[in-house]
């Protein structure tokens, strides 16, 4: 059932679970391959935001227009980093936010692993700087996460190590896909993991040593 955006609600969209027999997972996977549908046919961006279940019956969602904010203090007395690379992964780390704020997790990923990966060229006889970073920063990451993320985390990556995992696994939903990393954005599952990447490598203790407090 689709509701449309009148005065008091927002655009949505509403599933009967029980009678499509339905998981909540299914049911997201399915909106996200409709809204895809929509989005080839009309030329458009779509945005599938947060929901829930439970509802007896469909109902409207009211309207939730996103405010904006202001600076806690002035930050005037700053200047402008010289370094263009150190402007880069600036420019990188609010490309995350807006993505985030947006409901795109996958270039949300792409954009926070972009804030710390290396450009240093490796010939791949030598270790991988990025793997090192993440791999040197990752058990004090790990620490300051919640303890459902981190467990949900460490079941995603199994065996593999958490360098390795984050490296290869997480941004290649938008840069990087493969045959052998395949990611399908519509998909619930693969959201999940890549909202699970995206807490693991925010944390802004590894950006410390790149961009300034």
């Amino acid at each position: 059932m689709l509701f449309p955006r009148t005065k008091d609600n927002t655009r949505s969209i509403s599933i009967d679970l029980a009678t499509q027999r339905l998981s909540t997972g299914d049911a997201r996977t399915l909106l996200n391959r409709f809204l895809s549908l929509l989005s080839w046919c009309q030329d458009q961006h779509a945005v599938l935001g947060d929901g829930w279940s439970g509802n007896p019956v469909p109902r409207p969602i009211s309207k939730m227009e996103k405010g904006g904010s202001v600076a806690g203090q002035w930050v005037f007395s700053r200047t402008l980093p010289e370094d263009p690379d150190l402007l880069q992964r600036l420019a990188y780390y609010r490309e995350g936010l807006n993505a985030r704020e947006a409901g795109l997790v996958s270039f949300e990923v792409l954009s926070f692993f972009k804030v710390f990966e290396q450009r240093a060229k490796s010939d791949g006889r030598s270790p991988n700087l990025t793997k090192i970073w993440i791999r040197d920063n990752f058990a004090a990451v790990h620490d300051m996460l919640n303890s459902d993320v981190t467990d949900r985390f460490d079941k995603a990556r199994g065996t593999k190590p958490a360098d390795k995992y984050i490296f290869e696994n997480c941004p290649v939903a938008t840069a990087h896909a493969s045959e052998q990393f395949p990611s399908d954005a519509d998909a619930s599952p693969e959201i999940r993991r890549l909202q699970l990447g995206y807490q693991s490598i925010r944390a802004r203790y590894f950006y410390k040593p790149l961009v300034p407090a």
